[in-house]
């Protein structure tokens, strides 16, 4: 019974850390349940605990490259139409405003992405079955 419920937690525990420490919160929390419980006998513990924290540290990664392509086209927009005199600036204008609304809807995907992984996660920790999130880069093993 311990095992399943810290193995949930360590996916819980993941989503909800990264949205109260943006960054490494979503990381610290399943790496803090799964370092605490961590023993030989507990491989749904140990699995689960290693998905998760590979998965935040993806959504990690994920996030920070949208951030910066909102940014980018931000400042290229700005850029572009505080000089958008010609013809050629008014296509990077476009571009850049593209590449921003597509930035917040890659943004609000994910978040919707990440919610629906961790619940179903869950379900297969409180089940005591094996889990693997999808797009998830393996780098704990």
């Amino acid at each position: 019974m311990r095992d399943r419920t810290l193995a949930v937690l360590c996916h819980v525990g993941g989503f909800i850390g990264c949205w109260i420490v943006p960054g490494i919160g979503g990381i610290l929390v399943p790496l803090a349940v799964w370092g605490l419980g961590k023993s030989p006998d507990r491989t749904l513990l140990d699995q689960h605990g290693k998905e998760a924290i590979n998965f935040q540290i993806s959504v990690l990664i994920y996030t920070v490259a949208v951030v910066a392509a909102f940014f980018t086209g931000a400042l290229v927009f700005t850029a572009s139409s505080a000089m958008s005199d010609n013809g050629l600036m008014s296509i990077f204008s476009i571009g850049s405003g593209a590449a921003v609304l597509i930035s917040i809807a890659l943004f609000v995907f994910l978040f919707i992405f990440e919610a629906i992984c961790v619940i179903l996660a869950m379900t297969k920790a409180f089940g005591e079955r094996q889990c693997h999130y999808p797009l998830t880069m393996r780098l704990i093993k």
